[in-house]
């Protein structure tokens, strides 16, 4: 009998990149397109299920996601754990929240400024973004003759018309990417930021095996001991290695925010 597991995420959310950070201030939503039609209720159920489904012209249905997860959306390439400043409430409280878009087709950055624009008018959302020195990964090549692993094959498929096909299932990460879209899909399971240094360009056919929630919940891989973990499948999959390092990394500030207005 399988054991049960939690919900795979699509790896093509992880890749999502954006310049929303370098476009406007964090303080205040920029200019640009905004959701037509916002309902956000309070989720006192605590079900299992947890996450954001994406439309193509921009509109969401987010179940059961606190307001760091929104907060993260709207400040790519921004993940929760860079948040300083929310408070108990905030990491704690779940909400549906279901916007619609009157967009054809939105991209990255409309996406990110949608959701500024609805934290601003809602939550009451102020923050700010600060740039210190943090401990970073850096993705390299594991060898020195620079031999790739055979989860890490050359492609000639534009990753980005591909994103719909890129997948995590169970424990398969699989996918047309670019190492610099890997490095910021691993960030989410090493819990820092990862910087690509292999100096490989171009779109490879990344596939590797990883217990990708025990990278996430220590407490999951006492469960799972035998499950490889990032580090281990970066390295035996795809030939490459996550070294420790320092560089200039990202925090958002959240210097104020309330629960929502009413719908």
């Amino acid at each position: 009998m399988q054991s049960a597991r939690p919900p795979a995420l699509p790896l093509f959310l992880l890749f999502l990149t954006s310049a929303g950070l370098a476009q406007a201030p964090a303080s205040s939503p920029p200019a640009g397109p905004t959701f037509d039609v916002v309902s956000i209720e309070r989720n006192t159920d605590q079900p299992r299920v947890s996450g954001v489904t994406d439309r193509p012209d921009g509109g969401i249905r987010a179940t059961n996601v606190r307001a760091g997860q929104l907060i993260a959306r709207a400040y790519p390439p921004a993940i929760p754990a860079d948040i300083a400043g929310l408070p108990d409430w905030a990491t704690t409280e779940r909400y549906d929240v279901i916007a619609t878009s009157t967009l054809t087709r939105a991209t990255p950055e409309d996406r990110a400024a949608m959701m500024r624009a609805m934290l601003a008018e809602r939550f009451n959302l102020i923050a700010h973004v600060e740039h210190p020195e943090l401990p970073v990964y850096d993705l390299v090549l594991a060898r020195s003759d620079g031999k790739l692993g055979r989860g890490l094959t050359p492609t000639e498929v534009d990753c980005e018309a591909q994103l719909a096909a890129e997948r995590v299932v169970d424990d398969l990460m699989e996918g047309d990417t670019t190492l610099a879209n890997l490095a910021g899909a691993l960030r989410t399971y090493t819990g820092r930021s990862v910087v690509d240094k292999t100096g490989l360009t171009g779109f490879y056919r990344v596939k590797m095996t990883v217990d990708l929630m025990a990278s996430r919940r220590p407490e999951a891989a006492a469960l799972r001991p035998d499950a490889p973990s990032v580090f281990t499948a970066v390295q035996d999959d795809l030939g490459l290695k996550l070294q420790s390092s320092r560089a200039t990394g990202l925090r958002l500030v959240v210097d104020r925010i309330e629960r929502p207005t009413p719908n």
